[in-house]
This record gives structure tokens, C-alpha cells and sequence, in this order.
């Protein structure tokens, strides 16, 4: 049986078009080209697993208290309490913040600083009030 030249010609578009995808996302573009990326063209490292210990141990590497690791994180100290017991496993995004935090520990203590004084305080308060 042979293929009709209209057939012939779609296989060899396709064969072009997929040619093309190929090219396309092996060079890490977007296959819409508009430089979107969906989950249909991409996929998304899931972000790693914490126990009670590897928690404990990112925790340890900022030196800070259970208090502070919460403020930290925005999740409240008796949740990380929990996470360090092994009572409750960090939510996905919970975990993908703990990764960010691993990698760059030093960008992390620079948000943790000493309160400051109450005239310093006073000051601030006053131009707020202005």
C-alpha cells in the first residue's frame, strides 16, 4: 500500500515538528517559545526529605533556639518541636525553604539580629507617627 503524497507530506512535517521539540528542549527553552514553562515542558525537583536529625542539624548550623528557627521559617516553635522529635514531617514547601537555608546558611543569619534599643525603637515609632 502506498502512502498518499498528502500523508507523506504530514509524516514529514511531523518528523520535522519533533525534530524540532527535541532541539528545543535539549537547549533548555520552552517549547512554547514565549519562555513559559509548564509542567507539561519541565519537571520540578522535589525538594529533599527531613528527618528529626537533618532538621536538628540545619538548626545547629545557624545556631540559633527552637524560637528562633521558627521565626525563621514563619511556622511556630512548638511546630518545630515537632519536627525535631520526629512527631510531624515539614510540609513540601516547609522542606524546599529548610534546602534553600541548607545551601546558603550564611543569607539566613544575616536576617537574625539583635533587637534594638528602646531608643532606637522610640525613634522609628515617632516617625511612623509623623
Amino acid at each position: 500500500m502506498n502512502k498518499s503524497p498528502r500523508s507523506a507530506a504530514f509524516g514529514e512535517q511531523m518528523a520535522q515538528a519533533m525534530a524540532e521539540l527535541r532541539a528545543i528542549i535539549s537547549s533548555g527553552q520552552s517549547p512554547t517559545r514565549d519562555g513559559r514553562l509548564t509542567i507539561r515542558t519541565i519537571e520540578v525537583a522535589e525538594p529533599s526529605a527531613y528527618d528529626a536529625h537533618k532538621i536538628k542539624k540545619v538548626r545547629a548550623a545557624l545556631n540559633v533556639s527552637q524560637g528562633v528557627f521558627a521565626r525563621l521559617v514563619g511556622v511556630s516553635d512548638v511546630l518545630v518541636r515537632s519536627w525535631e522529635r520526629g512527631a510531624r514531617q515539614p510540609a513540601p514547601i516547609a522542606r524546599r525553604l529548610l534546602d534553600q537555608i541548607r545551601a546558603y546558611p550564611a543569607q539566613f543569619v544575616r536576617l537574625v539580629h539583635a533587637p534594638r534599643t528602646g531608643a532606637a525603637r522610640r525613634k522609628r515609632n515617632d516617625r511612623r507617627a509623623a
